[in-house]
């Protein structure tokens, strides 16, 4: 693994994102400090999967100067490294983190702002129910159903209906059904 990443740090191999999947993933994750310095890596996969193992190895706690280092990663040109950037602000209570996943809920992709708005399900309801209301008119389903979940989240049952019916869906089916879990 520790040659894998040397080779993705001097961009010597040829399948970027197999050889990303493969270093950032499984039950050995690299430390945090690796994860760090593949995110100034040109292949968005790996920046991307450096993101998504270091998320993997929060305990939901941060503070400004980590919303500050993966601000830069919200505005990524790739969506994955913008998805993954917002997972791993959700995971963070502090104020700028609620303050960027509420611009992010305005992104133009809807699974930036998807995760997005599962992310405010975890920050402070007082200052988040009323961007979370909002997200109930967005044309996307994945959108209207993250925030529907993050509304039950904080409490606010009066979405818990169209959850349900959700959770019959074709499409948000298992994701409904896997987060009313974790919720209820």
């Amino acid at each position: 693994r520790h040659r894998v990443m040397e080779l993705l740090r001097d961009d010597l191999v040829i399948d970027a994102d197999g050889a990303a999947l493969w270093a950032f993933t499984g039950t050995r994750r690299p430390s945090v400090a690796d994860c760090k310095g593949a995110l100034t890596h040109a292949h968005s996969a790996v920046r991307a999967r450096a993101l998504e193992a270091w998320r993997d190895q929060m305990e939901g706690e941060g503070d400004g100067s980590l919303v500050r280092t993966l601000e830069p990663f919200t505005k990524d040109k790739e969506l994955r490294v913008r998805v993954q950037a917002t997972r791993l602000l959700s995971q963070v209570r502090h104020d700028l983190a609620r303050t960027t996943l509420v611009v992010l809920a305005k992104d133009p992709s809807e699974w930036v702002r998807e995760a997005a708005y599962r992310g405010l399900g975890f920050q402070h309801p007082y200052h988040v129910v009323p961007v979370l209301r909002s997200g109930l008119h967005d044309k996307s389903p994945y959108v209207c159903n993250a925030a529907r979940l993050s509304l039950l989240v904080h409490g606010m049952k009066d979405e818990a209906p169209v959850l349900f019916r959700d959770s019959e869906d074709p499409l948000l089916g298992f994701r409904t059904r896997r987060a009313l879990d974790q919720t209820l």
